[in-house]
């Protein structure tokens, strides 16, 4: 699964979550919010490999941050 398609569902199951906060028990929404953060750290974790996987994506990146 690609790094995007990651983001984009662990931004839906917080959206999810949000609106859930009210309705369901604190104890469930405290564990769907643990499963997060270990999505949340996988998705870092992918993020950090693929750039060591491709150095010109550092190179790149940090072109990218020469006008800020």
């Amino acid at each position: 699964m690609s790094i995007g398609k990651k983001r984009k569902i662990v931004g839906n199951y917080t959206a999810v979550l949000m609106s859930f906060r009210k309705t369901f028990s604190p104890e469930l929404v405290s564990g769907l919010f643990r499963n997060l953060t270990l999505m949340l750290k996988q998705v870092q974790h992918d993020n950090i490999r693929a750039e060591m996987l491709n150095p010109l994506n550092q190179v790149q990146g940090q072109h990218d941050n020469i006008g800020e």
